[in-house]
């Protein structure tokens, strides 16, 4: 979900679906996750970086938190040693103009990257 709707959340706990709530701040994190959301989507991540993720989770260690919106394959490594339990990556990987010149290689590639990234591995 892009944003908390409390009435959602329990809703796909009841059907044992996993559910990611949107959050920006501290305050709409902690509520996603008292509202059952397995996991909180920190949207956008750009707005403050992997560190904005670290003082997040110092005061609330127990989130569980997956930036989107500005993950790339060059922080995510950053994201995922600042705490998150996953990223979220889409335009920076799947551009409109490689889909619309069906340019799966270069998806591929991106795709690679962020996986080596992640992995600590160099290019």
């Amino acid at each position: 979900m892009p944003a908390i709707n409390p009435a959602n959340a329990p809703l796909a706990v009841a059907r044992g679906t996993p559910i990611l709530c949107g959050a920006l701040t501290p305050t709409e994190a902690l509520t996603a996750h008292e509202a059952g959301a397995d996991m909180v989507k920190l949207f956008p991540a750009r707005f403050g970086g992997p560190q904005y993720l670290r003082d997040i989770l110092a005061p609330l260690p127990f989130l569980r938190i997956v930036p989107t919106g500005g993950v790339s394959a060059e922080n995510a490594r950053a994201y995922i040693d600042a705490g998150a339990v996953a990223v979220g990556i889409g335009g920076s990987l799947i551009t409109a103009q490689a889909v619309a010149q069906a340019d799966w290689d270069r998806i591929t590639a991106g795709a690679r990257a962020v996986v080596e990234a992640i992995a600590g591995l160099t290019r």
